[in-house]
């Protein structure tokens, strides 16, 4: 019989794009996700993206009920901005196609705040921001790539890490924070929590690194 692999921690969000994130550090953990209305915590009159997007996760990670068998808890929220608008998920392909003039030729801001620890227990978070700038975009190819709907649940409606690839004129900054969760962030919020467990081998503090990606996932890339 294999011996089971232990988990390390639950990650609170149901987005592939994180889960997919995580598993390339080699890391187990489980998937847990609770519905907030994350609409009520963006104040209107709030121009700093950081701020919102903190008060976001740690909003969810308040709403992980105590008790579970995995206390470790991983929470994370990430917004687009552009000339200071926040840009929520699109409810329609026609909001896609709005957004995407909007932003077409403009630096984009990315923000993640990630939120680490117990559940009950007032979580360790950090914020990671990145600048993408958009090619200037024609209509065909917006119009083709809202008709694909994959921006539909993403922030700003961007899929920056698959079709809005090509949109894509430079970035500045941790490109795993494009996609949507900053592994370089995740990797210095981890290792504290774990290093004194005996979850905590080698071969996982390696994984962790030391907190600071590798050149594929930060820096400077320019399309």
């Amino acid at each position: 019989m294999a011996k089971q692999i232990p988990v390390l921690f639950t990650l609170g969000s149901a987005s592939p794009r994180r889960a997919d994130l995580l598993a390339s550090l080699e890391l187990t953990f489980d998937v847990e996700a609770v519905a907030i209305d994350e609409e009520s915590f963006v104040d209107p009159g709030e121009q700093n993206l950081g701020v919102i997007v903190e008060r976001i996760a740690r909003a969810k990670f308040a709403a992980f009920p105590e008790g579970s068998e995995h206390r470790l808890l991983l929470t994370a929220d990430t917004l687009v901005a552009c000339d200071g608008a926040v840009l929520g998920k699109p409810g329609a392909p026609g909001q896609v196609v709005s957004m995407l003039e909007y932003m077409s030729g403009r630096p984009l801001t990315i923000a993640t705040a990630v939120c680490v620890g117990d559940r009950g227990a007032m979580p360790a978070i950090e914020l990671v921001t990145t600048t993408v700038e958009l090619q200037i975009l024609t209509a065909a190819a917006i119009e083709s790539y809202a008709a694909t709907g994959v921006g539909m649940d993403k922030a700003g409606g961007l899929a920056l890490q698959a079709e809005a690839t090509p949109f894509i004129r430079s970035v500045r900054g941790c490109w795993s924070n494009v996609v949507g969760l900053p592994l370089c962030a995740v990797g210095r919020l981890l290792r504290p929590a774990l290093e004194h467990t005996d979850l905590m081998t080698g071969a996982r503090r390696a994984a962790l690194g030391e907190g600071v990606c590798s050149i594929e996932l930060c820096g400077r890339h320019d399309g």
